[in-house]
């Protein structure tokens, strides 16, 4: 099902650029990955919380999708 994005919602142009998922979930990482190269984003990075930091440093996504409730550490805190 294809969701309408609310009105004055960006939209984000991320065909070919590189992505970051932080999930501690193997299963939610590889459905997310799948979607993600399925609609045209290049290099899908997974990484647990913990190296999170780095893998950003070193990827430079055009977006990085986070996990809020990532074990040892919140999601939330990384936002900072």
């Amino acid at each position: 099902m294809v969701q309408e994005m609310p009105s004055g919602t960006p939209e984000i142009e991320l065909a070919g650029q590189p992505a970051l998922i932080v999930e501690d979930s193997e299963l939610n990482a590889t459905r997310l990955m799948r979607f993600l190269k399925l609609n045209g984003v290049g290099q899908v990075v997974h990484c647990q919380g913990e190296d999170a930091v780095a893998q950003a440093s070193s990827v430079q996504p055009g977006v990085i999708l986070l996990d809020i409730n990532l074990p040892g550490a919140s999601g939330r805190c990384w936002q900072r």
